[in-house]
């Protein structure tokens, strides 16, 4: 059967997507697409530029959080950022500018440029399509080297996949929009977490999406404002992405890993484990023939 692979985002849950291409690769198993969102996009420019699921399993575990969370606010800083906040509420509106997040994702880039080898999606042998949004319009921008029914004129060919990628993994207030063709890019899970649609779109009969969200009553309460925002990420997408899944997604992986937050790189191995797992039993239900084509 032809088939598209759709990887969602989640923060560092989407390691388990290298699990389950590593169960995928251990049967010979390849899509025709992959589509990836945030954490998903990462794994999807890798895949596709490639590398084997134990490839970047060696790269994801030797990333650290000093290096991926790259400041763009010194600690001088912060004291100016409280002041211009307080300022803005007092209405004084204060005319100096401060970075749009906390941290600059120029590592993150950087890597994805290293290891795809500093690719074009038009340089791609497999279709591949990572999503991202506009800011400021609030449109999504397909970054695709295929053609993608029922999408505006947002699909582009010419960009590299770490320019996608670091689009694509721009949480709100974590880390800064990314600037491209002059328009303000954040993550695209503010259009669809799970890209499925996107794949389904490519003309692919099958969609197996691997979903590693999880609902936000399933974490700990949150105890500071950076696990606030992530958790008012996952409140306003986690409804809407199950409704997606259940519309485009012919069969959907549930790989979110209990117990991670963003800032917990110690258990990305757990979720690369949760990951082979949840994908072994998904196969065992669908038959390795099901994917074979």
């Amino acid at each position: 059967m032809r088939w598209g692979l759709s990887l969602g985002g989640g923060s560092l849950r989407g390691a388990a997507h290298i699990g389950a291409i590593k169960v995928l690769d251990r049967n010979g198993l390849k899509p025709l697409a992959i589509a990836g969102t945030s954490a998903g996009a990462i794994v999807a420019a890798l895949y596709a530029s490639g590398l084997s699921g134990i490839e970047m399993e060696n790269w994801a575990l030797a990333l650290t959080r000093v290096k991926v969370f790259d400041k763009a606010i010194s600690a001088c800083q912060y004291p100016l950022v409280l002041s211009k906040i307080v300022a803005d509420f007092a209405g004084l509106n204060p005319s100096w500018h401060l970075p749009l997040g906390l941290f600059r994702g120029e590592f993150i880039a950087k890597q994805i440029s290293l290891y795809t080898l500093n690719r074009r999606f038009s340089d791609l042998k497999i279709k591949t399509a990572i999503n991202a949004v506009d800011l400021d319009t609030a449109e999504e921008v397909v970054f695709t080297n295929a053609k993608v029914a029922q999408t505006k004129k947002d699909c582009t060919t010419d960009a590299y996949l770490w320019e996608a990628v670091r689009a694509s993994i721009s949480l709100p207030g974590i880390f800064t929009p990314f600037v491209w063709q002059n328009r303000r890019l954040v993550d695209g899970g503010l259009a669809a977490l799970n890209p499925a649609k996107i794949v389904k779109r490519m003309g692919l009969p099958f969609v197996l999406a691997i979903d590693v969200s999880l609902d936000a009553t399933a974490s700990a309460s949150p105890d500071n404002f950076f696990e606030v925002l992530l958790r008012s990420y996952d409140i306003a997408n986690y409804r809407k992405n199950k409704e997606e899944l259940r519309l485009f997604a012919d069969y959907t992986v549930e790989a979110g890993y209990l117990g991670v937050n963003l800032k917990e790189f110690s258990k990305i191995k757990d979720c690369i484990a949760y990951g082979e797992k949840t994908m072994e039993n998904a196969l065992k239900q669908l038959g390795i023939s099901t994917l074979k084509y």
